[in-house]
């Protein structure tokens, strides 16, 4: 880990999420609080939480290939760019006292659709700057940064709303979004694209001549290769199943605060995990495509998950509410255990494409 943070390229994206995750954090508490003071209405924060996720049922599906056709890093720089400015004018609208709870609903989506094309051309960027036998190393240090940004930004947000309010920390995570900015901005010079390293099957030889028949069969590919490599479909799943099932039965404190820590250690190291695994097995080319169908899927899934255990939740008690869940983590670890035939043609090295 300690090789990869100096390289410059990487040490720069973790720096960039670091401070960007702080900003972000602060938002999300700042405007929560805000939403809550001023409509004292769970139905709203409910309202909020929607439009934070759905955006990315609608965009998920067909942003994949812009992230693989395009530079990596000039996608991340626009994409911090354009929430940056949204955040901004929000701010200066609650300095200034002309906020409403609209504008705020606002910002959620349009930061909301900056943040789902974000994450997937940041891991893909990350792949192609990462060598493969370090990709463990880099997603350590990016789940660190993100997860660190997150922590500072939880010990600090209580105490500065208090003293500057929704308009500065805005102010503060548009900041953190301009520093981003310049530190993606140097990672490393020109135009990249990884598209020249696909192999040139004879499918892609007979790919359709127009934009848009070409954007749709690029799209086809992604959700293709996720079908027909059964295994890198079901690294998208993880196992916290025994803390979510033990967890409703403990009656003192002392005890569920460690198991909660361990399910959050699980949760964080399969999330290292995963996208390690994923980044070694999906080639370059497909990474924007690959990712997008599962955050996709897993959004769908968050959705009808949080409504099934909600309402089991407010019918028969918070117990039954753990216990699905714990149930959907327990399938998709059987899932994952389960063995499956992997195509050799389908799982070619991008230096054997290149090559």
């Amino acid at each position: 880990m300690r090789e990869m943070f100096r390289h410059r390229g990487m040490r720069l994206v973790v720096v960039a999420n670091l401070i960007s995750m702080i900003g972000s954090g602060m938002n999300v508490a700042a405007v929560t609080w805000y939403i809550l003071q001023a409509t004292h209405s769970e139905v709203s924060l409910g309202l909020l939480v929607a439009l934070q996720t759905l955006p990315s049922l609608l965009l998920l599906p067909f942003s994949g290939v812009l992230i693989d056709r395009e530079d990596r890093r000039h996608l991340m720089l626009w994409l911090d760019g354009c929430r940056g400015l949204v955040i901004l004018l929000v701010a200066v609208l609650a300095l200034t006292h002309q906020v409403q709870v609209w504008h705020l609903y606002g910002m959620t989506i349009s930061v909301a659709i900056g943040f789902w094309m974000f994450w997937p051309t940041m891991n893909a960027l990350v792949q192609e700057l990462t060598p493969e036998d370090k990709l463990l190393d880099s997603n350590s240090l990016m789940l660190a940064a993100v997860q660190g940004g997150w922590v500072l930004a939880g010990a600090m947000v209580g105490f500065v709303f208090n003293k500057i309010g929704l308009g500065g920390i805005l102010l503060i995570d548009a900041a953190t979004y301009a520093v981003s900015i310049a530190c993606v901005y140097q990672v490393r010079k020109g135009r990249v694209t990884v598209s020249h390293l696909a192999p040139q099957s004879a499918e892609a030889v007979a790919a359709p001549a127009t934009a848009v028949a070409r954007y749709i069969h690029e799209l086809g590919e992604g959700f293709r290769y996720v079908r027909v490599n059964r295994r890198v479909l079901l690294l998208g799943l993880a196992v916290i199943a025994l803390s979510l099932f033990v967890l409703p039965e403990i009656r003192w404190i002392v005890v569920a605060v460690p198991i909660y820590f361990l399910m959050g250690s699980g949760r964080g190291v399969g999330g290292i995990a995963i996208q390690s695994k994923m980044m070694e097995m999906v080639p370059k080319y497909f990474m924007g495509r690959v990712q997008n169908t599962f955050f996709f899927l897993a959004s769908a899934l968050q959705i009808c998950t949080a409504l099934i255990a909600g309402e089991a939740a407010h019918r028969n008690g918070l117990k039954f509410g753990f216990w699905i869940v714990g149930a959907m983590y327990l399938s998709a670890a059987l899932a994952a255990w389960w063995p499956v035939h992997e195509p050799e043609v389908a799982l070619q090295s991008d230096q054997g494409a290149a090559d």
